[in-house]
């Protein structure tokens, strides 16, 4: 087992700069949406995302150590496709929420707790969009043979991968500029439809 841990860290930091790449388009224009300027802040957007973003990579590991060898009979496009569709929904109805404050369903959202989830949840969805260093888990994971050997393996994966992604937490001073926050609005209604389009492709 400790052959695979090393071999998942090495991996997760390997394509850690490819799995900030990707996670850019939804990470910036969340940690600029903030209208709390101060890095505590970033910091725990930031914090949430990856903990949804690891709930998802240990949700995929479970599939994975059940499933094994024989994934692609069981989960094949449109299962990705429905996920990445629910993540571009999320992201285009999170940058709504924010640009109309005043709706009484954006009043009620963004004075519950619930406010705080949202970073939540686009990391789980985040965490099981396909993309490149994510099949590239799945493929190592399933090696292991177990359950437990996938979660550990996803976890050592999201270890490396997530290292860098602190630096991102200074994106948020900027959200004290009133432009770069609308940016960051367009920017997330933008990446909402293309991760929309992208999931209708698998279809």
């Amino acid at each position: 087992m400790y052959n695979y841990v090393v071999e998942s860290l090495l991996l997760g930091l390997s394509v850690g700069p490819i799995c900030l790449a990707y996670c850019s388009p939804i990470v910036v224009p969340l940690l600029t949406s903030s209208t709390t300027h101060r890095l505590s802040t970033g910091s725990l957007t930031l914090l949430l995302f990856l903990t949804g973003r690891f709930i998802g990579y240990m949700l995929v590991g479970i599939v994975v150590g059940i499933i094994g060898n024989n994934i692609h009979q069981y989960v094949n496009g449109s299962v990705f496709g429905i996920v990445s569709i629910a993540l571009g929904l999320t992201l285009i109805f999170f940058s709504i929420q924010k640009n109309i404050p005043e709706k009484k369903l954006c009043r009620l959202i963004m004075n519950s707790n619930s406010q705080r989830m949202f970073p939540v949840l686009l990391g789980f969805l985040t965490g099981l969009n396909l993309c490149p260093p994510f099949l590239a888990a799945i493929v190592g994971a399933t090696s292991t043979g177990s359950v437990v050997g996938t979660m550990i393996y996803f976890s050592a994966f999201f270890i490396g991968t997530a290292t860098f992604f602190p630096i991102m937490i200074f994106w948020g001073l900027l959200s004290k500029i009133d432009s770069v926050r609308t940016i960051s609005y367009i920017c997330m209604m933008i990446s909402g439809v293309w991760f929309i389009l992208k999931g209708l492709f698998f279809f």
